[in-house]
């Protein structure tokens, strides 16, 4: 196994292809972008995963999924969350 990290755009939806029993260790900002960090086997077949990314003040839909991690971008507090 191996940790790799994925960029997720600002984009309130968002789907990334990872393999299969990938495990997701969290989120950073970095040079501010924001990136999900995750351990996978390489090689394995890969699976959609799905995302929402949610700024503190907007809804959050009914379905959002297992919470991930909280970031701040200058002022703003970005949430991601990932729904199976």
């Amino acid at each position: 196994m191996i940790i790799e990290k994925y960029e997720l755009a600002p984009a309130y939806f968002q789907i990334i292809e990872m393999p299969v029993g990938s495990i997701i260790l969290g989120v950073k900002l970095i040079d501010g972008r924001l990136f999900l960090f995750v351990k996978i086997e390489p090689g394995m077949e890969l699976k959609q995963f799905y995302f929402t990314v949610i700024k503190t003040g907007e809804s959050l839909p009914s379905d959002v999924g297992e919470y991930i991690g909280t970031v701040i971008k200058d002022s703003t507090e970005i949430h991601v969350f990932e729904k199976n």
